[in-house]
């Protein structure tokens, strides 16, 4: 089982390669989801140079920040590591490692 996929694109990256790096870990969680049915969510790490964002992807909201709440596509939204707001990083990363995705209980 999967914790998080990780999608990357180096510094100084366009807007429209923003919005693909986004569009890019979106759509492996969600083929990831379509293929493990038992699965409720699967998290993803999209980075621009040494900035980031993390995710939380499931089957209803489908998408959530888990490092402020500014929607995708938002350049200022990514967090540098280097930067004293790095600890939402830290604290996205261990609430991931906490609470992992688990098997779901099917519907009876």
């Amino acid at each position: 089982m999967a914790l998080f996929f990780f999608e990357a694109k180096k510094m100084g990256t366009a807007p429209s390669l923003m919005t693909q790096v986004e569009n890019q870990a979106w759509r492996a969680c969600r083929a990831y989801l379509a293929d493990n049915k038992n699965i409720g969510f699967i998290y993803a790490v999209t980075t621009i140079g040494t900035e980031a964002r993390i995710w939380k992807y499931d089957r209803i909201t489908h998408e959530e920040s888990l490092t402020g709440n500014e929607p995708k596509g938002v350049r200022t939204a990514y967090i540098d590591a280097a930067s004293p707001d790095s600890s939402l990083l830290r604290t996205a990363l261990l609430a991931m490692k906490e609470n992992p995705p688990t098997p779901i209980e099917p519907v009876a």
